[in-house]
Parts: C-alpha cells; structure tokens; sequence
C-alpha cells in the first residue's frame, strides 16, 4: 500500500473539491510511474506520444492486445559522428567542457561512454506506458510554481510618526523597486501604511506574552519573504543596515571596522538622542559586559571596565562590578543584603556563604558576654545581650531558599577592614540595641562635643583603670534625684593644686573614721566624738561667738516623662508603625510612627503637664470579590487599600 502526503503551499487549491481533484490526479500519476517500462536499444522510427505494439516477449504474446501497445512519453537519442579520432576526441572534450551551460546532462545515465558492442553509432532510451494508462503529469506545486525571491522594502508609518505597529507588532512596508507611475493613487509608493497591508515580522522567539519584542521603526531596510512561496502572505523576514542606517554605535562612539569585537543591542528615544543599551565586549582578556541607559547615565558594568572607545577595547577604567548612576541607586532584598570582601574564587560557594562572618559574630558575642560578666562581677548589671543573641540566631539560620526563616536583614563583612566617612551628620538608629564591641580599642573623638545620654541607666566599667580629665573649664558631676557614692579599695585622694577644696550641703556635714565622728549640722551645730585623743595644735585659737555664712543652694527640679503605646481595641495587640502625631508644652510637633511595641517616642517636659496625642485611625479595609466569567463559579475575596 503506498501513502502520499503532501503539504501544498496556501492556495495551492482554491476550495475542497479543487483539492480532491488534485489528489486524485496525484494517484493517476502514481498508476502512470507504475506502468513505466524503460527501454534501451538501436531502432530509429520511435516517435514521442506514437503507440506501438511489442512482441516477441512471452509475458505479454500471450496477454490482451491492448496490454502490448505502449506510448513512449520521454525519449533520450545518442549517436556518434563519422569523424576521424583524432577530432572526435576533440569534440568530446569541447562539449565535456561546456557541460555546465545545459541544464540537464549531455547523455542519458543509461547510456554508456563506449561505443555499443554492435558498432552502431546510435543509440536510444525510452520510458513508455501502456497505451491506456491515463498519461497524467506529476504535478507537485512546491516544484512546479514558480519561486517566489526574497524582496527589498522599506518601513513606513503615518507622518511624523516613528513606530507604527498594530496589536500583533506588524508593521507596513513600502516594496522598493516600484513604479511610481504604476500607482497614480499613491498606494505602493506614498510612504505611508497605504503602501501594503500589515505584514507580520519574524521573531526569534515568540509566545503567549512572552517572547522578543522590537517593534519596527520607519525607515528600516527590511527583507520580504512568501510563506509558503505564497505571494499573498509576504512577511517581514529581517532588517538590514545601509547607507541611512549604519551599524549599531554602542555609547554613540564604537564603530566598524575599528570595533568588531563589541556587540549588543542599543535602543534609540524616540525624538531624541539617547537610548539604552546591551554591550558586551570580546577584546582578548578584556571582555566586560553593560547594561546601561543614558538617562542619569545609570549603567551596570561588569568585568573589564573601560571607557568608550571608536577604535580598540579603549581606555581601562579597572575589574570588577560597578552599579553607577547620576540619579538614586537603590538595593532592595526582601531575603537580606549580605556584603563580604571575603572572596570565593571562581564563583565557587553558596549564595549565602558566610562562614567568615559567622567566626566574627562568635568572637563578637563571646567577647560581649565576657566582658558583661566581669562587669556584672563588680557590681554593674552589664549590656543586655538579648537582642544580639537574636541577631545571631537569625544569621546562623538564614536561608535563600523560598519559605525559609525570616531572614530580612543586612550583613557586611570587610577582610580588610571598613570605613564609613562622610562630610555632614551620620545617623545610626535601632529600634532595639546598638551593640559595639572590639577585641582591642573602642576610640570615639568629637571635634567639638560628645553628649551620651541614657533615659534609664549608664555604666561604665574598666578592668584597669578609669579617668577623666578636662583641659579647660569646669568638671561637673550632679545627680539630680539621688546620692552620688564615691568608693575606693584603697586611699580617696581630694586634690586642689592652686585653690581650696569646698565641701557644701544644705542639711550637714559627717565626716567618720573608725569609730569616731565630725558632724556638723545645717542650724551651725557641730558635734566631734573622738573615742581616742583630740589634738589641736595653732599659733592661736580665736574662740569669739556664733557667725552664720548661708549655702545658698538651689534644689534641683524633677523632670517629667511621657510615652504612649497604642494597642489594638480588640485584642490588645500592639499596634506596629502606627503613624503618629505629638504636640509638645514648647510647640513642637512630634511626627513619626511605633515601634515593634507600639509605643512613641517619650517626650520630657520640665512640669507635669499634658503631652497630647494624636493618632492616625486608617481607613477601613474593603472587601471585593472576584468572578469568574459564567455562572455557578466560584468567588474569590481580594484585599485593596484606597489610593
């Protein structure tokens, strides 16, 4: 059984039945090969298309008389001249020579190069069918059309437009080459998208919204193709460079031939001059690669970094990854940011590879808890390590991996050490603790002032020794709501150099030693107990009556606080990054938002008064459903938030 199919090009057939029909003029050609008989001999009255009867062969002497006639329906004929040898060969020769100007061979395959043994200098070959076989061509429209060529256009869009394309990113053409006199309405040769129908263009890769997308731009040169050899489905095959449209200039500098080792795609704005680019460089050892746009000049460049050059890998600007812009540069990690000089050579390693971070963070907490618990020794409460305990927690788990740990946080880690410098203020703020530490010096100089203050407590502690000097003006210790103790292992040491040593209270005096006492009251009383002996030694006592020499002491006042924290009416929950709004007694406005516990910032007034607060109530969340298109399906509830 023998199956044929075939693909005809579009409109190889006009309508269903001009199909049929062809089909089956395909299976009369398929009988018309199969009746083929070939033969080969000397006889000279043979014509084309001229029926004959065969005999003398037993297979068909003996059959029907129609099955004997055959008609010969292609006829291949050699015969040799009379020339001496000498010329034939010469002959031969020439038309060996001359072969490639015909089309078909000089002599039929079946055809020897000898003269046939007989010695006759003709020859025949011949197919022929019986003579009632239908003598039906094989027509095979893929071979017997004629060829349609790849053709020249040109884009073209309305006036004063660039890109002009439809909803399939087609694009019309002017087809160069035209008469203009052919069309003396214009359409063909105008210019405008009256010159063709949309045609669609070729795309290395196109999907359902996904896929390349470069939209064609008046006046691009532009090659033309038939699908199918179809001369009604022309389509856009490819773009070309001339004369109005030179090659790429990356940068608006490289050129060809200087620059045949840069590549990439560049865009062009439309009514400007600028554009967007993709370069990547293959200079030997030098190759790089940019993302860059010429707004702001923001550009990502990676590898050999070098600046634009029309002739040669130009001038070398360094190795690496540069991220540069004239505008703002924002890296945004919803996962964590993580920062490391440490290298990882030949990209080997995870992405989160942090094993040298995560060394310094233990010797980090080791010395931090150490150090609190020599503090605590000697009497301090020591640094609160809760929170770095779960910044470590939190870095020893991160994980890139989708639905892996909270691991929303920055980490910087410098081999070499790390610097952060800056002409105007430098902020540092933590919602929780800010936790400093260093195996050898923590060193803080101001140029002017240093101001610590602490809403609660202050400790300082020093394993050695402490001091505190002033070069010029006073030092001033006060303690506002309580005693200040002054406790030494060994000798406490008052010293005035050039002035005197003052003691002054408002209620009185004790001095004690062992068991004995000096006290002196604030009415002038003074009482000396002296369990052993009193010695008072002068040049002359003066023993005259009472004098009073007032302290003139003024009290300190108590300060005042005030902190909110919001919580949620319903549950009592702490309402987090809740915008607020304080006006303090002095007239300023205090505007920000909640921290993780809900509260605001406390607010210190020198009075008890009111501190108002005003919170921002946000708007109530509505609630729409989505539908699907038909009925009886289901809904889905959708959360938005007004603009």
């Amino acid at each position: 059984m023998l199956d044929d199919y075939r693909i005809y090009s579009p409109h190889a057939g006009d309508s269903a039945g001009d199909l049929d029909r062809l089909a089956r003029l395909r299976m009369l050609s398929h009988d018309r090969r199969a009746e083929r008989v070939e033969c080969l001999g000397n006889i000279r009255d043979v014509g084309l298309f001229e029926w004959f009867d065969v005999t003398g062969n037993t297979s068909l002497d003996f059959g029907p008389e129609k099955d004997r006639q055959f008609v010969p329906i292609e006829i291949h004929r050699r015969m040799w001249n009379n020339l001496p040898k000498e010329l034939d060969e010469r002959a031969r020769a020439l038309f060996a020579s001359s072969q490639g100007r015909f089309d078909t061979p000089l002599s039929h395959p079946v055809f020897s190069e000898a003269l046939p043994a007989t010695g006759d200098r003709y020859e025949i070959a011949f197919s022929c069918v019986r003579r009632n076989v239908p003598l039906t061509p094989a027509y095979d429209p893929r071979i017997d059309l004629p060829r349609t060529p790849t053709i020249l256009g040109r884009v073209v869009a309305p006036q004063g437009v660039t890109v002009h394309t439809d909803q399939f990113s087609r694009a019309w053409v002017q087809f160069l080459g035209l008469n203009p006199e052919d069309h003396e309405d214009g359409a063909g040769t105008s210019g405008t998208p009256a010159d063709s129908a949309p045609l669609l263009v070729m795309n290395p890769w196109a999907g359902e919204r996904y896929g390349f997308s470069f939209p064609l731009r008046v006046g691009m040169y532009v090659t033309l193709d038939c699908l199918g050899g179809d001369p009604d489905r022309v389509y856009i095959s490819g773009t070309l460079n001339d004369i109005r449209h030179m090659p790429t200039a990356f940068s608006n500098v490289t050129k060809l031939p200087e620059n045949p080792h840069v590549l990439g795609l560049r865009s062009h704005e439309i009514g400007g001059g600028r554009g967007n680019q993709l370069v990547m460089s293959d200079w030997n050892n030098l190759i790089s690669a940019q993302l860059a746009s010429d707004e702001s000049y923001s550009q990502l460049n990676v590898g050999h970094l070098s600046h634009p050059s029309d002739g040669g890998p130009g001038q070398s600007r360094g190795y690496g990854v540069e991220a540069r812009t004239d505008a703002s540069l924002v890296a945004r990690a919803a996962r964590g940011l993580m920062l490391s000089t440490y290298a990882r050579v030949a990209a080997s390693g995870d992405l989160l590879d942090r094993q040298e971070l995560l060394e310094l963070l233990s010797q980090f907490a080791e010395l931090f808890e150490s150090m609190g618990d020599f503090a605590h020794q000697h009497g301090l409460q020591g640094p609160d390590k809760s929170g770095l305990d779960r910044l470590a927690q939190k870095l020893r788990e991160w994980s890139s991996e989708p639905g892996a740990n909270d691991g929303d946080m920055m980490a910087f880690a410098a081999k070499g050490g790390a610097g952060h410098f800056t002409p105007k203020t430098y902020g540092v703020f933590a919602a929780e603790n800010i936790d400093h530490a260093a195996a050898q010096n923590v060193q803080t100089t101001a140029g002017k002032n240093v101001h610590t203050s602490a809403r609660d407590a202050m400790e300082m502690h020093a394993g050695k020794s402490l001091k505190a000097t002033t070069a010029n003006g006073p030092m001033q210790l006060e303690s506002h709501d309580d005693i200040i103790q002054l406790v030494a292992q060994k000798m406490l040491d008052l010293m005035s150099t050039t002035d005197i040593i003052r003691l002054t209270a408002s209620k009185g005096i004790e001095l004690r030693c062992g068991n004995g006492l000096f006290r002196m009251d604030a009415e002038g009383n003074a009482d000396l107990h002296m369990p052993g002996k009193v010695s008072i030694k002068g040049s002359a006592h003066d023993w005259s009556g009472p004098v009073s020499t007032p302290t003139n002491l003024t009290p300190f006042k108590p300060s005042y606080q005030a902190q909110y924290a919001l919580k949620d009416t319903t549950d009592g929950s702490p309402l987090i990054r809740r915008p607020y709004s304080i006006k303090t007694p002095n007239g300023r406005t205090i505007q920000s938002f909640t921290n993780d516990r809900g509260e605001t910032a406390p607010v210190f007034t020198p009075n008890a008064q009111d501190v108002p607060l005003q919170a921002v109530i946000p708007k109530p969340t509505q609630v729409e459903s989505w539908q699907f298109a038909g009925s009886d399906k289901p809904q889905i509830q959708r959360d938005y938030l007004e603009d």
